[in-house]
């Protein structure tokens, strides 16, 4: 469930880093409102990166769960369906309108 083009901000250890660096810039902060507004980022972060954990683990369980004829069956769906990795990423874009057509209502 992990993907190398994840951006900082959708891992967990993304999400630490940034609580972490928050927690930093608090500690320096002269200014009581900014000081508080980055503990406030820190504690956003930090409950970024529990959910994440969770749900990360939830997958990898339910995934672990699968025998491996469930595994083969369910790729073979996704690939004759076109839901590929390929094709759910672009999908999303293309839902998100960054496709580069413009999607024509009737």
């Amino acid at each position: 469930m992990r993907s190398p083009r994840r951006k900082p901000e959708d891992s967990v250890d993304g999400c630490r880093a940034f609580a972490a660096s928050d927690r930093e810039r608090a500690s320096t902060a002269a200014n009581v409102h900014v000081r508080a507004t980055f503990e406030r980022s820190a504690q956003a972060w930090s409950a970024r990166s529990s959910l994440l954990e969770r749900l990360e683990t939830s997958f990898d369980a339910r995934f672990a769960s699968l025998t491996p004829r469930t595994r083969k069956h369910r790729a073979t769906e996704d690939r004759q369906n076109g839901l590929g990795t390929e094709a759910l990423e672009q999908g999303g874009a293309q839902a998100e309108g960054e496709g580069g057509e413009e999607i024509k209502r009737l």
